[in-house]
């Protein structure tokens, strides 16, 4: 069985994992949450925040959870895991 996760991205200047978690909860209670900090190559030099939550066993949920976080500001992906 092909597991998968949504990463969620957003440059943003302050991370707040659990307003984030709290306020999409919705859509993503129920899930491992996982972080990382990454810098964008732009020439800002700007933080970028990364999200994984899963895993989620059917991609087609996984693709409309990503619709829904999309339509609320947010960069996401599915991304396989193994």
């Amino acid at each position: 069985i092909e597991k998968h996760k949504i990463l969620i991205f957003k440059p943003i200047k302050v991370f707040n994992l659990q307003k984030i978690l709290l306020k999409n909860s919705d859509v993503l209670s129920g899930y491992e949450p996982y972080y990382s900090v990454d810098t964008t190559a732009d020439s800002n030099m700007r933080e970028l925040f990364r999200l994984r939550v899963g895993p989620i066993k059917d991609i087609t949920l996984a693709d409309k959870l990503c619709k829904r976080l999309g339509r609320r500001g947010f960069g996401c992906s599915v991304v396989r895991v193994q």
